[in-house]
């Protein structure tokens, strides 16, 4: 049995212009629905049933992450959902691998990341990914990933899925 990580990438927001909060803009609210119902689906196929979802303080990460939690529970998951420190866009990716390492759920079970670029495609690289932009991290795409079996450093971290996002 795995534990499971998932990277996503907030949904579109409306330029700073508009609003300096830049929450979801309507094609953001529809790209994070369409990638939760998505990764609910994902996630029945890999038996997991509890997912946990640490998203940045940002408005656009905090309202993709609800959204996507209410796609999951249509389909009965566990989850819950809260706000974490070092997932802001520009936060040091070493101290996020060490949040990742130490919050390892159960067999079975996800932690699920909302986020941003470039600490993404960052992040990505130090679990031992090529280094992934823009492209690979469409708004509301992302990843899932399997842990590695044990904490050793010769195991390494297995990319099981990417989500398309920015339909």
């Amino acid at each position: 049995m795995a534990s499971y990580l998932i990277l996503l990438r907030h949904g579109n927001a409306v330029p700073a212009e508009v609003d300096p909060e830049r929450p979801l803009d309507v094609a953001g609210e529809f790209q994070a629905s369409t990638t939760g119902v998505e990764i609910a689906a994902t996630c029945k196929g890999y038996k997991i049933t509890d997912i946990k979802i640490l998203h940045s303080k940002k408005l656009r990460a905090k309202q993709t992450a609800k959204i996507v939690e209410k796609e999951l529970a249509l389909v009965k998951f566990g989850t819950s959902v809260s706000s974490s420190e070092g997932l802001n866009p520009n936060d040091p990716v070493p101290a996020l691998v060490k949040l990742i390492k130490a919050s390892q759920p159960a067999p079975n079970d996800a932690l699920m990341l909302v986020g941003h670029l470039p600490q993404l495609g960052l992040l990505a690289a130090e679990l031992g990914f090529d280094a992934l932009g823009e492209e690979d991290f469409p708004v509301a795409g992302g990843l899932l990933i399997k842990y590695p079996a044990n904490d050793e450093e010769e195991e390494e971290w297995e990319l099981l899925r990417q989500f398309q996002g920015d339909v």
